[in-house]
């Protein structure tokens, strides 16, 4: 496509940042995993070991495969920024109930629907990406399949999958209608690069170029 989202400096450095994350997490994991395993095999004599052996054992597995969702999440996001732009859409978050985090839903006017996503990320991300008081988050992606979502300004991209269950989506959508979703006006929308306007501009005279030259074969 001409342009993606990746263009935007905020979203790139955010990206970055939650990678850089995601890389220091899976080594510090790796390293205590490693010193547990050292611990563990000390000389049977040395009986203090086997607590601190259980103890960096099991943080550094848990940090680790913590991490390395994270890397996942983390490639997800980029290949998805790299094949679309931000677009900004009406959201409100929907707690279900019980342990589960909250959902979001996000509506789009303009193609008459709306898809409710739930976020790939530990509780302090997720909080970052909820919606504010304008009820607004930036979207890149596929509601079917899963996307990108940040507060506007596109500086803390979260990974976001479809809700899965057909009861669990029009659940999450009723409850989403309730809080007002749908009596919301669209937003502007964002400009700058990174964003459907952005990209339309500038496949816009590649457009019109392409259409005249069709035109003209077919007369």
């Amino acid at each position: 496509m001409v342009g993606c989202a990746l263009d935007r400096e905020e979203t790139r450095q955010g990206l970055g940042r939650y990678r850089g994350q995601a890389v220091r997490g899976t080594t510090a994991g790796a390293v205590l995993t490693a010193l547990g395993l050292v611990f563990a095999l000390l000389p049977v004599e040395a009986s203090w070991s086997s607590e601190p052996a259980a103890g960096l054992g099991t943080t550094g597995l848990i940090l680790l495969a913590i991490s390395l969702s994270a890397l996942r999440n983390a490639g997800r996001i980029r290949r998805a920024l790299a094949a679309g732009a931000w677009s900004a859409h009406p959201a409100v978050a929907v707690v279900r109930g019980g342990m589960v985090p909250p959902s979001v839903v996000l509506g789009d006017r303009a193609a008459g629907r709306a898809w409710p996503v739930d976020l790939a990320a530990s509780k302090h991300r997720y909080e970052r990406v909820l919606p504010g008081p304008d009820g607004v988050l930036w979207w890149c992606g596929d509601p079917d399949r899963g996307g990108v979502l940040a507060p506007p300004g596109g500086g803390d991209p979260v990974w976001a999958r479809p809700v899965r269950g057909h009861h669990t989506r029009q659940r999450t959508l009723h409850l989403a209608a309730a809080a007002g979703l749908f009596d919301r006006p669209s937003p502007a929308q964002p400009q700058g690069p990174g964003t459907r306007d952005a990209a339309a501009r500038a496949a816009g005279p590649l457009d019109t170029d392409a259409e005249a030259g069709a035109g003209a074969g077919a007369g």
